[in-house]
């Protein structure tokens, strides 16, 4: 994106370059046929105790969306069934006590948290990017847990604030105040974003959930930031969050 007013007609002229032609037809991947999964089905899933709802969840989706592994998914696959995971459905080994075991998969999960993450400055830490995904089950267990769906660090990185918890109360405000310009590569961004005690984005009348590079944000001068018309100086800059029932000052701009 070119972030000046005329992304829509670079992304029109990227559209009109694309051409598609229909390709010989491709033999199926697999003769097995996937049954479809019924409502039924998830309701009883539901209503077991964790973990085996989990296992149960795994078992019952797992032809429809195997492993995505493009190395080795036969081996993941194999694993699973050793695991009790196969047939649709979860069958305990014997000799395993599945209490103790999702006891011992949370306390590694647990540990990982408190050595993963690098302090940054003010109070900021971000997950290591080493390890992650790949064959670490238990850093993959974790994002899962703390940021589904996240991106892996090479597109995307999720600092923290670790000196403690931040929330926002009616009649409360918060400041982000930015020493200097973030700098961006070609395709870089950076963005703030609120998320409620359920991780959930916060629901707001002007239906705004995010700021960084690609909203309207201005020094106190009132001169952008970034985009058309940018300053050329690299002064500090602050971002105020607080409840929209109050009014910013007249100095900010709303967003």
């Amino acid at each position: 994106m070119k972030n000046n007013g005329t992304d829509l007609t670079h992304v029109q002229q990227l559209i009109d370059n694309c051409t598609m032609e229909k390709a010989a037809e491709l033999p199926p991947t697999s003769p097995e046929v996937v049954l479809p999964l019924t409502l039924a089905q998830f309701a009883i899933v539901s209503v077991l105790s964790f973990p085996r709802n989990i296992l149960e969840l795994t078992a019952l989706t797992l032809d429809a969306s195997p492993p995505f592994n493009v190395s080795s998914p036969a081996a993941i696959v194999r694993e699973l069934k050793e695991a009790g995971v196969h047939g649709g459905s979860y069958n305990t080994p014997n000799n395993v006590n599945l209490t103790a075991t999702s006891n011992d998969a949370s306390g590694a999960v647990a540990a990982y948290q408190e050595a993963a993450f690098k302090l940054l400055n003010n109070g900021w830490a971000v997950l290591s990017p080493q390890g992650l995904y790949g064959s670490n089950y238990v850093a993959r267990a974790f994002v899962a847990v703390s940021g589904y769906l996240a991106l892996v660090p090479s597109e995307a990185l999720y600092p923290e604030y670790a000196a403690g918890t931040l929330s926002l109360d009616s009649g409360e405000a918060y400041i982000y105040t930015f020493s200097s310009k973030p700098p961006l590569g070609p395709t870089g961004f950076w963005s703030l974003t609120m998320y409620n005690a359920t991780d959930y984005l916060v629901a707001n009348p002007l239906n705004v959930y995010a700021i960084g590079d690609r909203s309207n944000l201005t020094y106190s001068d009132g001169s952008p930031v970034y985009g058309t018309g940018a300053s050329a100086s690299d002064g500090s800059f602050q971002v105020l969050v607080q409840s929209a029932a109050n009014p910013p000052p007249a100095n900010w701009t709303n967003k």
